[in-house]
């Protein structure tokens, strides 16, 4: 039996995954740039990765397919899967598994022992063709060469399709955040003068739910609310501005209530941002949310919205909405202030008290 198929095929399957992965990188050069810094190169020499991989992938592509460029493409192409295969393995090494964002939207991948076998399985399939040859060739036209054209066309086209779908979900979800942003504006009329009645959520008694939520590494986490003392649950916004007060006076919370309060943050937004909110404002425990899983599981009508559980994870205050509610909450776990703060206290909260809730 020939091995001419064989090595043909084995080419071809190489250079539609080259043609996939350079696709998918050449729509998300920033994604790309961000997974290269994360698996440990320079934020240049990441920037310049993000820039060239998608050519080089798709001219490697190119080279596969062609029978006369088919050997030196597949040299290439077994350093290029070796020097990946290196990069997930020392990644997963050091016990980071960030997204390796190999074909873009397509597949969320992460970095590790896996893509490794992949990168090294494409190895092999590269120095089969480098050793043996190109195997048969491709006819231009026909009912092969019209096959191979729509097969281009097709990985060509599902990373693409993947961007708009990813797009799409993405304003789904910021109109699920808006309709969530206009209720918690129809809840706020409903509030007390402190701001402080609760809009829902698990009432006091009851067992605080899990959260499932993203870390700064994009990888999916269940936490159990459950801390050596009291733990209030902050569910926050990117682009609210009541939000962004907490966020402003969070990290001076921290510092002050450590011993008798843990803070975590759920900020609607990718682990990106999460990671961006918590080194701006200097904070412990931000975490992202896929969708509104974690807010659903809570049923927050918006944001900012806090509740606060007990050591043995129960809700001891339930959902309470805006900032003043929330900074309240905080207040009784702050040292006593001075007298000469009291009054610039009294004249802050009486400015908050149109400042609610974004």
């Amino acid at each position: 039996m020939t091995t001419a198929p064989l090595l043909l095929g084995a080419r071809l399957l190489a250079a539609g995954l080259f043609l996939v992965a350079g696709c998918a990188k050449l729509l998300g050069r920033a994604e790309t740039a961000s997974a290269a810094e994360q698996l440990g190169l320079p934020r240049r020499a990441a920037a310049l990765t993000a820039a060239a991989l998608p050519g080089v992938e798709l001219a490697l592509a190119a080279g596969l397919i062609v029978g006369g460029t088919a050997r030196p493409a597949a040299g290439a192409v077994l350093v290029l899967s070796l020097g990946f295969a290196a990069l997930n393995v020392k990644a997963r090494s050091r016990g980071h598994r960030p997204s390796c964002h190999c074909f873009g939207e397509l597949l969320q991948l992460h970095a590790g022992y896996g893509i490794a076998v992949l990168d090294a399985v494409i190895a092999a399939v590269a120095a089969l063709v480098l050793g043996f040859g190109p195997g048969s060739a491709v006819p231009a036209h026909g009912p092969w060469g019209a096959l191979l054209a729509l097969g281009a066309l097709g990985c060509a086209a599902a990373p693409i399709s993947a961007r708009l779908l990813t797009a799409i979900r993405d304003l789904r979800r910021r109109c699920g955040n808006l309709e969530a942003r206009l209720r918690t504006l129809e809840t706020a009329a409903g509030l007390g003068a402190d701001g402080a009645s609760p809009v829902g959520g698990p009432e006091a008694g009851a067992p605080a739910p899990d959260l499932d939520v993203l870390d700064a590494q994009a990888l999916t986490r269940t936490l159990r609310p459950r801390a050596s003392r009291d733990l209030l649950l902050l569910f926050l916004e990117p682009g609210c501005a009541p939000c962004e007060r907490v966020l402003a006076e969070a990290g001076a919370w921290q510092r002050t209530a450590r011993d008798r309060l843990t803070l975590w943050f759920v900020y609607g937004a990718s682990a990106q941002a999460a990671a961006r909110a918590a080194a701006e404002y200097g904070l412990d425990d931000v975490y992202a949310q896929s969708g509104r899983r974690a807010a659903e599981s809570y049923r927050v009508p918006g944001t900012p919205s806090g509740v606060l559980i007990d050591a043995d994870g129960r809700v001891a205050v339930p959902l309470v909405a805006g900032y003043g509610a929330v900074r309240d909450l905080v207040q009784g776990y702050l040292p006593p202030r001075s007298p000469g703060a009291d009054g610039a206290r009294e004249r802050n909260r009486t400015a908050s008290a149109n400042g609610g809730i974004g």
